[in-house]
């Protein structure tokens, strides 16, 4: 009858388990990667979007101001139009509702503030 190697076990199950940690490690940053990459591309269809003719912003319009920043990168700013204060309230909320860590994350959008201002051929 041989005895049960306990240490040898213990040695085993150790290896097993530091295996794991480093393949979710891998997980993890892949992820991470993954949400970049899907967050650049909403940014991206948000900015084509094109304004529809019945909303013809000749005249007063409500700007927001937003701010993309990545980890080691310089941050990206572009704003937006809207006809209605709600509108651009609508839309500030939306980006800013995926601000969610309680740290800051390798990237992140991030809409500033809402400015009426008066549109024409020249500041569209």
């Amino acid at each position: 009858m041989s005895r049960f190697n306990y240490k040898e076990y213990s040695e085993q199950l150790e290896n097993s388990l530091e295996g794991l940690r480093a393949k979710n490690r891998e997980l993890k940053a892949q992820i991470k990667a993954l949400k970049i990459l899907a967050m650049k591309a909403e940014i991206e269809s948000l900015r084509t979007q094109i304004i529809p003719k019945e909303q013809n912003l000749a005249g007063t319009a409500y700007r927001v101001h937003c701010v993309a920043r990545e980890r080691g990168e310089f941050p990206d700013y572009w704003h937006k139009d809207f006809a209605t204060m709600k509108e651009a309230k609508n839309y500030m909320k939306k980006i800013n509702s995926k601000n969610t860590s309680p740290t800051a994350p390798d990237y992140y959008e991030q809409a500033e503030r809402i400015e009426k201002v008066e549109v024409t051929e020249d500041n569209k």
